[in-house]
């Protein structure tokens, strides 16, 4: 999936989980290069996992109206060169983890609507 030039899942009400591309922070692998990531309207989903070196030239990563969603944990170099980051409508959301240049080039991405966020590393 490496060349791909977007990555969408939406209105899948039976997905729980998501994983994306190998966690060990060592692999320079990765997932959808070039992809942009865009996840809505899951109400099921809980966790979202992204692997290092996925979506590092991605423009866009958007999460949105996922209601059970509790947390997200993002690789070293994952989303490396997004420039524009959605979170908006996470109420369960509690905990998120960047790794070490996890969204360079902007600052930390804003969260909106996301009233039980208790961590972020």
């Amino acid at each position: 999936f490496r060349d791909f030039c977007e990555c969408v899942i939406e209105n899948v009400p039976s997905l729980e989980v998501l994983n994306i591309g190998v966690s060990d922070s060592d692999s320079e692998i990765g997932c959808f290069h070039e992809s942009s990531l865009e996840l809505r309207n899951l109400p099921s989903l809980k966790s979202v996992a992204i692997g290092g070196y996925s979506f590092k030239k991605a423009s866009v990563v958007v999460f949105e109206n996922l209601p059970a969603l509790t947390s997200i944990s993002f690789g070293t170099r994952a989303c490396l060169r997004c420039s524009d980051a959605v979170f908006e409508n996470l109420p369960a959301l509690s905990s998120v983890s960047f790794g070490d240049e996890t969204f360079m080039k902007r600052s930390m991405p804003e969260f909106e609507n996301c009233p039980d966020r208790k961590s972020v590393v």
